[in-house]
């Protein structure tokens, strides 16, 4: 590991868990008062966080992001291919994590419906869907497999500690911080901590960071067609 990686992912962590409030003192120092928004406005503020997020991840670590497409477009097929199976082992994996979490539930006496993070989702999509579709299906795939999949990778040469680790981040960081109790939150954490160590193999997997975006990517579509249809 080298001291210009650490950096770069503490920067990049910081930025994507203080980023939010920064630019919200930023506004509010313009005289825009966040806390005054309304759903679509909320929705509008969080595609603007997203893309800055976005920019500042690709800027950071643009060599690999380039490497690897370069790499994904050279080999289109073979990619498209290794991208449709990882999906599919993906949803089978996303479904046996849900049961699992279904009856963890039924063990300790709670019913298990819709997380805080699916049902802040579900509100933000009925005020703005197109916004939250770039926002969840383009954007968050790729802040959120370069910081916790790419940005971490570089600082953890062991393959095992790095999945179980970024599976980890990536599972608490859509649970914490809540006013769940904390036997419920690790319940509802189980589905995203899955998801997250599944992604971290892919990317041990297939050395390309455009595999797990387009994997986490398909996901996110997928969901976010259903809360449309659904909404």
């Amino acid at each position: 590991m080298r001291k210009k990686d650490l950096f770069k992912f503490i920067g990049v962590i910081l930025m994507f868990f203080l980023g939010g409030s920064i630019i919200v003192e930023f506004l509010q120092g313009f005289g825009i008062n966040t806390d005054k928004f309304d759903a679509k406005d909320l929705n509008y503020l969080e595609c603007l966080l997203e893309l800055i997020y976005a920019l500042g991840v690709y800027l950071i670590y643009r060599r690999y992001f380039r490497a690897d497409y370069k790499e994904v477009k050279n080999g289109f097929k073979k990619y498209g291919d290794l991208i449709l199976k990882y999906f599919a082992i993906f949803l089978a994996i996303k479904i046996a994590s849900s049961v699992i979490t279904s009856i963890v539930g039924l063990i300790i006496g709670v019913q298990i419906g819709e997380s805080e993070n699916q049902n802040a989702i579900v509100s933000l999509t009925s005020s703005a869907p197109l916004m939250m579709l770039i926002s969840t299906a383009i954007l968050a795939p790729i802040v959120e497999e370069g910081i916790f999949r790419l940005s971490l990778r570089k600082v953890i040469n062991n393959k095992y500690i790095f999945i179980i680790l970024s599976g980890l981040i990536f599972g608490f960081m859509h649970i914490f911080p809540t006013d769940l109790s904390m036997s419920v939150a690790l319940t509802y954490s189980i589905v995203y901590v899955t998801m997250g160590v599944y992604l971290a193999y892919v990317y041990v997997e297939t050395d390309n960071i455009w595999v797990p975006i387009a994997v986490h990517a398909l996901n996110n579509l997928i969901s976010m067609i259903a809360i449309i249809m659904i909404s």
